[in-house]
C-alpha cells in the first residue's frame, strides 16, 4: 500500500461541487485521496510531503496543444507529456496537423498506447474535423468518438465551403462531440505574421487584420444558430470577438471561449525588436484587444484559459521574422505565470484556477477536483521568487518572449496517477 501526507499545504479548489480553500494536511492512499484534515498522523512508511508555503490545485487541463514541430516523434511526444507533468499540466489535448492528422483510428490508438507507455499525464486527441484536414469530406467522427477523441477541430487549415462547415457540426452534433474552432479566414490572414496596424507599418512586416478573425466567427455563429451545435472557440486575440461571443451567449448558443496566455500578458508592441519568439498565429494584437481579452476572462465571457503550447526547434526561429515557425513555446511558464495574472490582479485566483481546472472539465466532459475517495489528480504549487528562464525548460522547444518575467510561484509537485 503506497501512503503520502501532504503536510500544511493551502488547499484550493473553487469547484462549486468541491469548494474547499483552507491550510489543512491531505493523506492519499494508493492514488485515492483518503483523508483531508488537520494533524494527520503518519505511520512508518508514509511519505511525508512537506507543504508550507504551498498552495495545492487540482490538475490543470490545457485544451490545445500544437505539437507539429515534433514530427510526428514519439520520443519528442513523451518529452513534451513529461514536461507537461512537471509543469502542472495533468491532462493535455492534443491537436491534429498535417503530419499527424488524427484522422483514423490507427492514429487515435497509437498515441493511446503512447500514452500507457509513459503514464505521466493524459494525452486527449482532438480527431481531425474533416478528412486529412482538407476541409473537402467530413472527418470519421462516430469512430472518434468511439476510441475517446475529446473534440474535433481542422486547427488553421481553412474549409473554404461553408457546407461542408455546417454538415460537420450537424454530424458532430449527431455523435455528440463538441468542435473546437480555430478563427482565421483563410483569405484576409494569407502571408500575414503581426497585426494589422502602425506597428505592422512600422516594422514593414505582411499584417493579418482582425477581420480575419471576426469575420470566421460571424460564420460559424450563424451556423451554430442554425444546428445547435456546441462550438468552442479557441485562441480568440481581440475586443470584437470578445463581444461577438459575449453576445453569443446572451443569446443562449452553446458557444464556449478560451484566449492563450501569450495574449493576455503581451500585445503587438512586443513585437517592436523583431523577436521571433513574438511571432504567434493569430498575431498579437493591441494593448486594447489585451485589456478586454483580460476582462472577457474576468466576466466569464472566456471560459477558459489555455498555455499555448507551440514548442518550436531553434532552427525554426533563427530566421527572418515572418519566415520563422508561429508559436510559444507554453508548458514550463504556464502555472508561474498563472500566478503573475493573480498576483498583478489582473484576476482573481479563483477565476484563475476555475479557467485552468474547472471549466476545461466542465466544457470536455472531463473530470476536476479535490475530492475524497477520488483519484489524486493536483499539483503543488509554491510560494517561491521565480525568474522564469528557458534554459531550464523541460520541453523540446525553448521558444518564449516571457524570459526574464518574474513571479512568486512555481510548480513544487504534480501528483497524478500515483506519479510525482
Amino acid at each position: 500500500m503506497s501512503v503520502k501526507i501532504l503536510k500544511n499545504a493551502k488547499v484550493f479548489d473553487p469547484n462549486p461541487v468541491v469548494n474547499i480553500n483552507k491550510k489543512t494536511d491531505l493523506k492519499i492512499v494508493d492514488n485515492n485521496i483518503a483523508t483531508i484534515g488537520n494533524n494527520l498522523i503518519a505511520e512508518k512508511n508514509d511519505k511525508i510531503i512537506d507543504c508550507e508555503n504551498c498552495t495545492i490545485i487540482p490538475g490543470i487541463i490545457d485544451i490545445y496543444a500544437d505539437l507539429s514541430a515534433l514530427q510526428s516523434s514519439n520520443s519528442l511526444l513523451i518529452k513534451e507529456a513529461k514536461t507537461a507533468h512537471k509543469a502542472g499540466i495533468t491532462t493535455f489535448f492534443y491537436a491534429p496537423d498535417k503530419i499527424n492528422t488524427i484522422d483514423s483510428l490507427s492514429s487515435i490508438k497509437s498515441l493511446q498506447n503512447l500514452q500507457k507507455k509513459q503514464k505521466t499525464s493524459s494525452i486527449k486527441t482532438i480527431g481531425a474535423l474533416t478528412s486529412k484536414l482538407q476541409g473537402e469530406q467530413l472527418g470519421k467522427m462516430y469512430s472518434f468518438k468511439k476510441q475517446g477523441a475529446v473534440a474535433l477541430c481542422n486547427a488553421l487549415y481553412p474549409i473554404y465551403n461553408t457546407k461542408i462547415k455546417k454538415l460537420s457540426l450537424q454530424y458532430a452534433k449527431s455523435v455528440g462531440l463538441k468542435v473546437i474552432v480555430l478563427p482565421q479566414d483563410a483569405y484576409l490572414s494569407a502571408g500575414g505574421c503581426v497585426n494589422d496596424g502602425p506597428i505592422s507599418s512600422k516594422l514593414g512586416l505582411p499584417a493579418i487584420p482582425i477581420e480575419a478573425e471576426t469575420c470566421d466567427i460571424v460564420v460559424w455563429l450563424e451556423l451554430v444558430k442554425k444546428t445547435k451545435c456546441p462550438v468552442h472557440f479557441v485562441n480568440i486575440t481581440c475586443a470584437e470577438s470578445v463581444r461577438l461571443i459575449r453576445q453569443a451567449k446572451e443569446n443562449n448558443l452553446p458557444v464556449t471561449a478560451s484566449v492563450a496566455m501569450p495574449y493576455l500578458l503581451l500585445n503587438e508592441n512586443d513585437n517592436l525588436n523583431f523577436n521571433t519568439d513574438t511571432h504567434i498565429i493569430p498575431p498579437l494584437r493591441s494593448y486594447q484587444d489585451q485589456l478586454f481579452l483580460q476582462q472577457g476572462v474576468v466576466d466569464g465571457t472566456i471560459d477558459i484559459i489555455s498555455s499555448g503550447h507551440t514548442p518550436c526547434s531553434k532552427e525554426q526561429k533563427l530566421k527572418a521574422f515572418a519566415m520563422t515557425k508561429p508559436g510559444i513555446s507554453g508548458f514550463d511558464s504556464f502555472v508561474p505565470l498563472l500566478f503573475k495574472l493573480i498576483d498583478d490582479k489582473i484576476i482573481n485566483k479563483t477565476t484563475a484556477i476555475n479557467a485552468v481546472c474547472t471549466n476545461p472539465a466542465r466544457i470536455f466532459n472531463l473530470t476536476s477536483g479535490i475530492t475524497l475517495k477520488k483519484p489524486a489528480n493536483l499539483v503543488i504549487v509554491k510560494n517561491q521568487n521565480t525568474i522564469i528562464d528557458n534554459t531550464e525548460f523541460n520541453s523540446f522547444g525553448k521558444n518564449t518572449p516571457f524570459n526574464g518575467f518574474m513571479s512568486n510561484y512555481q510548480v513544487y509537485k504534480t501528483i497524478f496517477k500515483n506519479k510525482e
